[in-house]
């Protein structure tokens, strides 16, 4: 059981970590205001949908991750 759990942390740590940095940043900032926006015409849709996707993947992973962690701290302190 243990192990089991090590190993979802493990997994879940990862996919937190890697849909976290494939996201794109949500704030432009003063960079867009001075240089444009950078956004295409066609290919505004699929990065928003690829961002909504990567999202889903953080909040449960992150929820997996919690709970994996609470259960191995209840189960084996």
């Amino acid at each position: 059981m243990k192990t089991l759990l090590a190993v979802i942390i493990f997994i879940s740590s990862v996919a937190v970590i890697v849909s976290v940095v494939l996201q794109e940043a949500k704030d432009s900032g003063m960079s867009s205001a001075i240089t444009g926006n950078s956004n295409s015409l066609f290919g505004k849709g699929r990065v928003k949908t690829l961002d909504a996707t990567l999202q889903r993947i953080t909040v449960i992973a992150g929820g997996v991750l919690a709970v994996a962690v609470f259960a191995m701290g209840v189960f084996f302190s």
